[in-house]
């Protein structure tokens, strides 16, 4: 038995059929989002919200693995962030204990390792790290910018603004490059990490690194999309962010995210590469295996 949290989110919605294919699945999800969730013989839905203070023990019992990849990002408040991604993994973790599970996979952020980001998501994603260690047979993942089919976020709504306006914006001044991963490639991390029983603490990443510029001409060229793009000056995107802090509640823009663009890092996956057995596709494959189909 695997117990599953964030299944009916972007990675989940990948994870869930291949995993169910070979194994049990008992999944935590929120009353609202269980409608979303295919239903499948080999799939037990358990209601629960982790903004919620109750025991997970229950939820628990006869689970061997414990795959956690449900967090806030930046759409509630610090607090409510804090208590999703902090408080809820303690009560995961503890209970895990109680009930004896033997494998605890976490998937954090590789934006946990960056001191230059202290917005609550990084910080409270850094705080349950430390939790998760304390668990013996633990593996903490830290996937990149993750993109595929279903992501409303990141990548995926850079692709939707791209679709929707004459004019596709790019960022001025950007020299850093990031290590887009396939949506797939982030699937078959997570099922190697269950079958091989892998610990430890990887960064998950695209083999490819690439100027998130060049990967937006790139998402023009395989969509057929003859879009004029302009360069927007840094100034003008930094005034929008600190108007974002200042006046949206959303947090879907603004110091912190600007900060993951221009200061992005690259990593070296080879260590990753070894201990799963596995290479991340081309980020041509995986652009192709994205948008040809789209």
């Amino acid at each position: 038995m695997i117990l599953v949290t964030g299944a009916t989110g972007f990675i989940g919605s990948y994870l869930m059929p291949r995993l169910a294919s070979f194994s049990k699945v008992r999944c935590l999800v929120r009353p609202p989002s269980i409608p979303s969730l295919k239903k499948n013989a080999s799939v037990e839905i358990i209601p629960y919200d982790f903004l919620s203070p109750d025991s997970l023990d229950r939820a628990l019992e006869g689970v061997h693995c414990v795959i956690h990849m449900a967090a806030l990002l930046r759409k509630k408040s610090p607090d409510e962030i804090r208590k999703v991604n902090v408080e809820g993994t303690q009560r995961l973790l503890d209970a895990a204990r109680n009930q004896g599970v033997s494998h605890f996979i976490f998937t954090s952020t590789e934006n946990a390792l960056r001191e230059n980001l202290s917005d609550a998501y990084a910080q409270t994603k850094r705080e349950a790290e430390v939790i998760v260690q304390s668990f013996p047979n633990h593996l903490i993942l830290r996937p990149s910018f993750v993109y595929g089919r279903g992501d409303t976020h990141g990548l995926g709504r850079l692709l939707s603004i791209a679709e929707k306006y004459p004019v596709v914006p790019l960022f001025g001044g950007l020299k850093q490059k990031i290590q887009p991963l396939y949506i797939e490639d982030m699937t078959e991390y997570l099922l190697l990490a269950v079958q091989k029983n892998l610990k430890g603490e990887f960064i998950v990443a695209g083999s490819e690194t690439v100027n998130l510029n060049d990967f937006m001409k790139r998402m023009l060229r395989i969509r057929s999309l003859k879009k004029m793009t302009l360069p927007i000056p840094y100034f003008m995107y930094a005034a929008s962010a600190m108007a974002g802090d200042l006046f949206f509640k959303s947090g879907d823009w603004g110091s912190a995210q600007l900060k993951n663009i221009y200061q992005s890092r690259t990593y070296s996956i080879e260590e990753t590469i070894q201990a799963f057995g596995y290479t991340p596709r081309s980020l041509e494959a995986g652009l192709r295996g994205w948008l040809d189909n789209k």
